[in-house]
């Protein structure tokens, strides 16, 4: 399977909900697997957290998901496909 990487062209917009003082002491991993389309979006709906070391952590990357973009999953070095990935997040700190 194909490693996703995140197009860091186009920023992640997180959500003014997310409060991450509370977070920045700690430190955690999320693992998380979605739909990429062709065009490099999440599919919506698709997102899954598999694994988390900290709900908190987990309820940032289900708001941070649906605006990353990736580069589109490619199919023999050509064509981009819609493919499955399985993504893991880790926190820590600064």
């Amino acid at each position: 399977m194909p490693t996703p990487r995140v197009n860091t062209s186009l920023p992640a917009t997180l959500h003014s909900n997310i409060r991450p003082v509370s977070l920045e002491s700690r430190t955690g991993l999320v693992r998380a697997r979605f739909v990429i389309d062709t065009a490099g979006r999440v599919v919506a709906g698709s997102a899954i957290i598999e694994a988390f070391s900290d709900q908190q952590f987990a309820r940032a990357v289900c708001y941070a998901v649906p605006n990353l973009m990736f580069e589109p999953v490619v199919l023999d070095g050509h064509k981009a496909v819609v493919g499955l990935v399985h993504v893991p997040f880790t926190f820590g700190i600064k």
